[in-house]
């Protein structure tokens, strides 16, 4: 079986205080996009405690340290399945290390995979469940659409929107340590961290009203003030972007350093895009979903 992995981006992030578990609280809206992976899965003899995964892309790990092999490890755990033999493969498309929930999607992807090929008739809230032990954006890559998520982005509430977002998507130099960013921010932010610095009310609003200059206007990312002045790749591309005809808004997502950039039309997000590909960036277009 082959299925697709969707990319996501968050058009709102306020990363609020740590807790006693190490993570930290955040507020947020993530948002599906059309950018994507896909995962295929091949189910085998059953014999023994087998997990393969592979990838073309040599940055992506082929053991216990991708995150499709940690999904599938928790899964069979979860279901006292004792003997299996599976494969994966994953088609690489979403940028490596962006804050696009590349590794969280194909993670998520492996889930539906091994629910259909050992008819274990999981509902998505069970997946969800699974996913949390996985990563924080598991969840969310489980659902789709647009969410708030809280918690530490495991928490979800569904958002009705008919938003239609036209983006460009670009990432540049080195991948972002989510672990260092949020480290950065502790130093900057202290104890202030409990407090709003954007207005998710005012962000959910916009999403829901499907109005795409007030979703720029509201949109808000704490790592972008850690990020953007050390990520000379990621701050180009996101001024770049703010400058160009057709541009309503740009913002880091998730830790970075990909920046995305909403467009009134798609003809100036294809321009855009491939200024930042002659640039060196890794650009796409695509659209929310």
């Amino acid at each position: 079986m082959r299925i697709p992995a969707y990319a996501k981006i968050n058009l709102y992030l306020d990363v609020m205080e740590k807790r006693p578990d190490g993570f930290h609280n955040i507020k947020s809206i993530m948002h599906r996009v059309s950018l994507c992976d896909y995962v295929s899965a091949e189910r085998h003899a059953d014999e023994g405690k087998i997990i393969t995964v592979s990838c073309m892309d040599a940055r992506i790990p082929s053991g216990e340290g991708n995150l499709v092999w940690k999904a599938a490890d928790r899964f069979f755990k979860h279901f006292s399945i004792e003997n299996y033999s599976v494969s994966f493969d994953i088609e690489k498309h979403i940028p490596v290390s962006g804050g696009l929930a590349g590794g969280s999607t194909d993670a998520a992807a492996a889930l539906v995979l091994l629910n259909e090929l050992y008819g274990t008739g999981a509902s998505t809230y069970e997946l969800c469940e699974i996913g949390a032990l996985v990563g924080s954006d598991v969840p969310f890559c489980l659902v789709g659409g647009s969410c708030i998520t809280l918690g530490r982005g495991e928490e979800l509430e569904y958002l009705p929107s008919a938003l239609k977002l036209d983006l460009v998507i670009a990432k540049g130099g080195d991948g972002v340590s989510t672990p260092a960013a949020y480290k950065r921010i502790d130093e900057m932010y202290g104890d202030t961290l409990s407090q709003d610095f954007g207005s998710l009310e005012r962000a959910v609003s916009a999403v829901c009203n499907s109005d795409t200059v007030a979703i720029a206007d509201a949109m808000y990312n704490t790592f972008e003030s850690v990020v953007l002045p050390v990520h000379a790749e990621a701050a180009f591309a996101k001024s770049y972007m703010e400058d160009a005809d057709g541009c309503v808004g740009a913002m880091l997502s998730g830790s970075g350093p990909s920046v995305f950039g909403i467009f009134n039309n798609k003809e100036s997000a294809e321009a855009v895009c491939a200024d930042l590909s002659a640039k060196g960036y890794e650009a796409h277009t695509c659209e929310s979903i």
